[in-house]
């Protein structure tokens, strides 16, 4: 005859989850359990004083292993490249087919992210190799992708910010390509900044005029030039063989990153 009423305790495997059901008058129970993301093995138990204890077990697989992801603190260093590194937590089953992960980059945190580089999981260490990645933006904000594969779940990592100030040389370019030998010319242009969506003037603020003699790999420093409060500046080397020009700002601090102008030859006559 059905037992009505009687309480019957749930356990799984691992001795961390438990529940209650009890049989309603035709002897039935039901309970509702989390699914985890492991095969669980649950065991009901009836253990009542007028009865043989009894007891039923129940394996319960997850079709879908959750896949997370973590990422660390991120930094950018004055060449604009990002350094970055995570790692993930899976079930303990075998890892998954696909083991790519995608960083991703966003102006903003929120919307329009855009996949800049791709690593790949590490199943036995549970991590990515870190990535160093030259962006666009430094400071901007980033994150891993899992794209999922069969039987695994696809997984974002939080978000990160760094904060390193874009910095943008325009004009730079000598005022004339043909020089006579042992004349001057003249190298002028404005140092910008930009932090959060906008273009400010960087003044007080060194800029080197370097020179590759033509024929050479090596380029050397030849003078300097300082940032007016609206970010220009003006030099005026004197030219004694031909080679290329370039103005460079390398940041001495840990907010801005290097910017340079671009190069164009000068022949000397």
């Amino acid at each position: 005859m059905p037992l009505a009423n009687s309480p019957l305790p749930i356990q799984d495997d691992t001795g961390t989850r438990a529940a209650r059901a009890t049989t309603d008058a035709t002897g039935r129970f039901s309970e509702t359990m989390t699914v985890t993301n492991y095969t669980t093995i649950w065991t009901v138990s009836d253990t009542g004083p007028f009865l043989a204890p009894a007891s039923v077990r129940y394996t319960v697989a997850n079709p879908v292993a959750k896949v997370s992801l973590y990422v660390n603190k991120p930094t950018v260093d004055a060449n604009s490249r990002l350094h970055i590194s995570g790692h993930l937590t899976v079930p303990d089953v075998p890892g998954p087919s696909s083991r790519r992960v995608y960083i991703q980059q966003s102006n903003d945190g929120h919307t329009d992210w855009t996949n800049i580089g791709t690593t790949t999981i590490d199943t036995s260490a549970d991590g990515f190799a870190a990535s160093v990645l030259t962006v666009t933006n430094p400071h901007g904000y980033w994150r891993y992708y899992y794209p999922g594969a069969p039987g695994f779940t696809a997984a974002y990592s939080p978000v990160v910010h760094a904060v390193r100030y874009q910095t943008a040389i325009s004009g730079g370019k000598p005022s004339s390509t043909r020089v006579t030998k042992r004349h001057t010319v003249t190298i002028s242009g404005t140092l910008k900044q930009n932090g959060y969506g906008y273009w400010t003037p960087l003044p007080k603020a060194t800029v080197q005029i370097l020179f590759r003699p033509s024929g050479s790999s090596t380029w050397h420093l030849i003078t300097s030039a300082h940032t007016s409060s609206t970010g220009y500046f003006a030099a005026h080397p004197t030219i004694t063989r031909s080679g290329t020009w370039r103005v460079a700002y390398k940041t001495p601090d840990q907010v801005h990153v290097n910017a340079y102008g671009p190069m164009v030859k000068v022949t000397a006559i």
